[in-house]
């Protein structure tokens, strides 16, 4: 038996020993040398003591003794910090712990650690951040490099007093910059004073203070230069400097995030106090933007990295939160979500915050951020701690690597109501040494770390335990560098009551390290910033030290470039302004670079956006929404239904020659009619509308008398059902005034209006779409169609209706099969891609079509012949990637609607498929709310935690219920082949950032191909989810068979950060397009194109296609809609530029005239 273990043992091993190393090799203490342990002593602290005893410590990378080779250096909480020397093992990182006889040594409780030279005599300094103890027990401390012993140990001597910076207020961690420009380091420290656990201070929403509780405010310390005494010394400058507000703070970057030379500071916040982003006023102040840069941001912010996350040149941000990746541990730390109390702290002026980590993409200088962490995939990594960016396999694309873990599993809220009746936020009932004694039997959150692959597509994917990151910790503190001098980053960690991890890379791709050496007071050129071309696109990388939580990297700038030989374009920014460039750099090499004089580089040549911002005083309106809670009437909504606008419906509402705007209102705040008088356009009140909720809106000449009547769709939710008020509007047009149509018309909650003649009798029929029953959501009303039989002398329809489709969200009529007959698409929320196909004047639905089987929360559909193939392709506005909700064909959303606990109300729930099982999406007290019933059935949180759908209700109670399935989720292009059959093709990922509403089919550049401009966000979704407010807009365009082009705000100059909803394009007298966009409770957003257009050609009322030839030899076909996008009404216009060869406009399917531009 014993030969046989053997045996099998050694066959093991050999199978282990052929197999490819992974991407990381955790070395053993043994192996590296490094056996630091982080240990808590839970005998002698608890966290009622200090709350923040679980925090750990951080970790360091520098070369204190110059030999080429980075050393790591350990902050201990309750054992004395560690050194340790690199031994120079170019084979894996190897090192050699060095004791307290270096005089690096402490017996206080370190939080951060960070390096610097800080009396330029060119060795590399400790500086430790200290919490914890009274009084002088808590200063922080710097350890001055002496230089190497006769031992070749470098050695220490603790002079924090004597520089002025022995702080001793509760310190997580500092950096060391220079924010004057002065050409010394400055020193920024972050504070966290610790608040009894339990306690309900640190979550109460409160009055924001500009001046804040000294305790809980961070530090500015000015370096005054070298003293008296030899050395700089230094001088506390917070309140002057206007480093002034609380905050719970736990992260801490310095960047220069506007590009104005000054460094900028990001403070991450726990708790319910908002991060900070202090930006540098370069007078010696900074003014907190967090407001005006980010819409939303980590609610427990933890760690942060800052580094350029898509090769666009610009830095983006990683801050970490707490959220669990798995359902169900989610499920077991959150209870419900807290519409409310967001409400409330958007009034008391706080950012808004939700439960998980997020990555904030850079849109450009002053142009704030967008917030993409769900869709990147690195949104949920458990009670996380560090974050960093580094490249880890050497393709030229920084990854995420993340630590996490906490050694008791104090948010389980099973254990938190165990433990106290009340609130886990109050004292009443609460016993706190049975409460200690409790937390010695609870399990922690013990867990590997994570590790995401850049997949170069503003997305990554998970390689934690395929790349080597296995073993379950307790991880705080990380760095990174290249440890054995082999050209790759190896990662060090540091663990709670384990040993630290170090782990070596076995990457073998091309690299360049860059160490600068800069002039004193800044030997290393803290504050530089390099920037290179590569093929995976602009590289670039502050040399700013502090990153993660409680730790920071090595000097030596390091960067992945896969198979490239050169880097080209080499720029360096030093800190004080002076730019060095170099043609190229070759690979795999460390270069030196020394400061020399060098005129700046080249600005580089800026184009003309496609659209420039139009004038403020062009056109001043603002949409109102009336307040409206629908979480107060159906608690389990996973989005409001009541902020569905404003409408825009462009049209000569008075005869004049210039175009109108009409804007729809909302409950007390009437619609607006904007009338253009060329350079300004000045409002006009329509009679009877303050009471109404407009949907969608339309310009048409329903009677036949050569002008324009406008039809307004009434809508909301805010009435009862029988409500007059959700009668639709017809306002006929008298030439001086409009009176309102008296007539029948639908008279329930409508959304989508389009008209055409679609039964080629000489006037415009409308289709009137279906919205969401008040209350009772996802029941919907019918759609119907109101055949038009008007004649100059009276009004009149036949109302058809075309039963319940589902919850519409917006129609189109459309040509697809070139047959002179406009058929009908109807797409909304949980529906497929509904066609009716027009058989001279028969609507037959989806006859001889073939469209995918896919279900989506549609929000728009609008054609263009983007492939300018001749036939109509249709751009469909869906809810896009950025979001915590996945779908696909195996895997979809579905819906469960019914009366289940028969109490006369519709209970709406929501499931999606995690780890193959379907659960629902509600935190458990939400869902108790709505169904008290379900209490019984899951009297605890972890009972519902691993609750499916069928868990929760009988068979019986589901197989009655109305069930809505989603299947995809991407914005897309419905490819139209011809021959009646379509493929869906999704958008690129920049498109996908956030739920695309208005679209607009033009050549905005001129040029000659078809773009389409995309708006969109939602700002209705419930507060666990987070509003989707990422989405700037872009325009698109197809480069080839299958590729799609999406332009940044830069090139586009669209940009949008509010609730965009409705877009349209209007001519204006200097031969210009106007782009309009609504936004939900805010400002109409008007752009201007850049290029005048040779000639703009009016539609005829039934004209319905034009035929534009190009002197490329390419053709397009163009529709000319009354409607189309969401809630819109653009301009029936072709834009003619100097690529136009002539244009042949078509009515019925036959062509009605033609225009040829030499």
């Amino acid at each position: 038996m014993t030969a046989l273990r053997y045996l099998t043992l050694f066959a093991l091993l050999s199978f282990a020993c052929s197999k490819s190393p992974k991407q990381l090799t955790l070395l053993s203490p043994q192996s590296s040398g490094v056996d630091f342990t982080n240990a808590i002593d839970e005998k002698s602290v608890n966290i009622l003591d200090y709350v923040n005893m679980y925090n750990g410590s951080g970790v360091a990378v520098a070369d204190f003794n110059n030999d080429g080779f980075q050393d790591i250096v350990f902050g201990g909480n309750m054992v004395s910090s560690q050194l340790y020397l690199n031994t120079g093992n170019s084979n894996k990182p190897a090192f050699k712990a060095i004791d307290e006889r270096s005089g690096f040594a402490t017996n206080k409780w370190v939080n951060g650690v960070t390096t610097v030279d800080i009396n330029q005599d060119g060795l590399v300094d400790i500086y430790c951040s200290v919490a914890n103890g009274k009084g002088s027990d808590r200063g922080n401390l710097l350890f001055i490099n002496e230089g190497v012993n006769e031992s070749g140990i470098p050695t220490f001597r603790e002079s924090a007093k004597p520089y002025g910076i022995a702080d001793t207020t509760h310190t997580i961690q500092s950096a060391f910059f220079d924010y004057d420009l002065d050409g010394d380091l400055d020193l920024f420290m972050i504070v966290n004073y610790p608040v009894g656990y339990l306690d309900a201070e640190a979550n109460r929403i409160v009055a924001l203070k500009k001046i804040g509780d000294r305790n809980r405010t961070d530090r500015l310390y000015r370096n005054d230069g070298i003293s008296t005494a030899g050395h700089p010394t230094f001088t506390e400058v917070s309140t002057e400097a206007g480093i002034t507000l609380e905050g719970y703070s736990l992260g801490l970057a310095i960047t220069d995030i506007n590009d104005d030379q000054y460094p900028d500071i990001y403070v991450a916040n726990d708790y319910v106090t908002n991060d900070i982003f202090y930006i540098n006023n370069g007078d010696g102040t900074f003014t907190d933007n967090i407001r005006s840069l980010v819409n939303h941001t980590s609610y427990s912010s933890m760690g942060i990295d800052i580094a350029d996350a898509n090769n666009d040149g610009l830095q983006d941000i990683l801050v970490v939160d707490m959220l669990p990746e798995k359902d169900d541990k989610m499920k077991l730390m959150y209870a419900a979500s807290h519409n409310i109390s967001h409400e409330f702290m958007q009034k008391s002026n706080y950012v808004d915050q939700y439960f998980r980590n997020t990555l904030q993409l850079n849109n450009g200088t002053n142009r704030g951020f967008s917030e993409i962490g769900q869709m990147a995939g690195v949104f949920r990594t458990n009670w996380s701690w560090s974050a960093l960016m580094p490249d880890i396999d050497m393709d030229g694309w920084r990854d995420v690597f993340i630590t996490n873990g906490f050694t008791k599993d104090v948010n389980d809220l099973d254990f938190i109501n165990y433990q106290t009746s009340s609130s886990p936020f109050e004292r009443q009932g609460f016993d706190g040494a049975s409460y200690v004694e409790s937390l010695e039997d609870q399990q922690g959150i013990h867990l590997p770390n994570y590790i995401f692959r850049n997949e170069q597509d503003l997305t990554y994917s998970n390689q934690s335990a395929s790349w080597g990151f296995e073993d379950a910790s307790y991880s705080n503190g990380a760095s990174y560098a290249d440890l054995d001098n082999d050209g790759d980053l190896d990662l060090v960690i540091s663990n709670i009551n384990a040993p630290a991890f170090v782990y070596q890379n076995n990457t073998s791709a091309n690299w360049v390290e860059i160490e600068l050496h800069g002039e004193k007071p800044n030997l290393r050129a803290i504050g530089a910033k390099v920037s290179f071309a590569c093929s995976a696109g602009i590289q670039s990388h502050e040399n700013y030290l502090t990153r993660g939580f409680m730790s920071a990297i090595s000097p030596v700038m390091h960067f992945g470039v896969g198979t490239d030989t050169l880097i080209r374009d080499v720029t360096i920014r030093w800190p004080d302004v002076s730019f060095q460039t170099y043609p190229e750099l070759s690979v795999n090499k460390k270069h030196h670079i020394y400061k020399e004089a060098s005129p700046p580089p080249t600005p580089k040549t800026t184009t003309q956006p496609i659209l420039d911002k139009a004038p403020d005083q062009l056109i001043l309106a603002k949409h109102d929404e009336n307040y409206f809670n629908d979480f107060d009437h159906q608690r389990l909504l996973p989005h409001k239904l009541s902020q569905a606008g404003p409408c825009l419906a462009v049209g000569d509402a008075n005869g004049d020659g210039l175009e109108d705007v009409y804007m729809g209102g909302s409950k007390g705040f009437p619609g607006q009619l904007l009338l253009n008088e060329g350079s300004s356009f000045r409002p006009m009140p329509l009679p009877d509308s303050e009471p109404y909720e407009d949907g969608a809106s339309l310009w048409l000449d329903v009677d036949g008398d050569n002008d324009l009547d406008l039809y307004v769709a009434s809508g909301g939710v805010a009435y009862g059902k029988k409500s007059r008020y959700y009668e639709d509007r017809l306002y006929l047009n008298e030439g001086s005034d409009f009176v309102r149509y008296n007539g029948q018309l639908p008279s329930v909650n409508t959304s989508a209006v389009v008209a055409a003649d679609f039964d080629q009798d000489g006037d415009l029929d409308l289709f009137v779409g279906g919205a969401s029953k008040p209350n009772e959501y996802p029941l919907s009303h019918e759609s119907y169609l109101l055949i038009n039989e008007s004649t100059a002398e009276a009004v009149n329809f036949i109302i058809e209706p075309l039963g319940t489709l589902g919850i519409i969200k917006s129609a189109l009529w459309s040509d697809y099969n070139n047959d002179g007959w406009e058929d009908l698409f109807v797409v909304g929320e949980y529906t497929p891609i509904i066609v009716f196909k027009n058989e001279a004047g028969a609507l037959l639905r989806n006859k001889d079509i073939h469209l995918p089987d896919q279900t989506g929360m549609w929000n728009s559909i609008t054609s263009t012949d983007i492939d300018q193939d001749g036939d109509m392709d249709y751009v469909l506005g869906n809810m896009g990637l950025n979001s915590r909700y996945k779908a696909s064909a195996s895997e979809p959303l579905r819906l469960y609607a019914k009366d289940f606990d028969e109490n006369g109300e519709i209970d709406p729930i929501m499931t999606q498929i995690r780890d193959g099982r379907e659960v629902p999406t509600h935190l458990r007290d939400d869902l108790i709310r709505q169904l008290v019933k379900l209490k019984k059935r899951v009297k605890t949180y972890e009972a519902y935690a691993h609750a499916t759908i069928q868990d929760l209700f009988p068979e019986e109670s589901l197989n009655d219920a109305l069930v809505l399935t989603c299947t995809y989720l991407q914005n897309a292009l419905l490819i139209n082949d011809g021959q009646s059959g379509f493929t869906l093709e999704a958008l690129p990922n920049h498109a996908q950032v956030g739920p695309v509403y208005g679209s607009l089919a033009e050549n905005l550049s001129g040029n000659p191909h078809n773009e389409v401009a995309l708006i969109g966000n939602s700002f209705a979704q419930e507060i666990f989810s987070g509003w989707q407010d990422a989405f700037t807009g872009t325009v698109i365009r197809r480069t080839d068979s299958k590729s799609y082009e999406t332009s940044t705000a830069n090139k586009s100059g669209l940009y949008l950060r509010g609730d965009a909803k409705a877009l349209v394009k209007l001519t204006m007298p200097d031969q210009r397009l106007l782009v309009l966009a609504s936004q939900n409770n805010d400002s109409l957003k008007s752009h201007l194109t850049s290029s005048k257009f040779e000639k703009i050609i009016h539609a005829k009322p039934l004209e319905s296609v034009a035929i534009i030839n190009y002197k490329n030899g390419k053709t397009e076909r163009r529709e000319l809609p009354y409607g189309s996008g969401y809630f819109s009404q653009s301009s029936r216009t072709i834009a003619a530029t100097s690529h136009v060869a002539k244009v042949t406009f078509y009515q019925a399917g036959k062509p009605t005239r033609t225009l040829r531009f030499d």
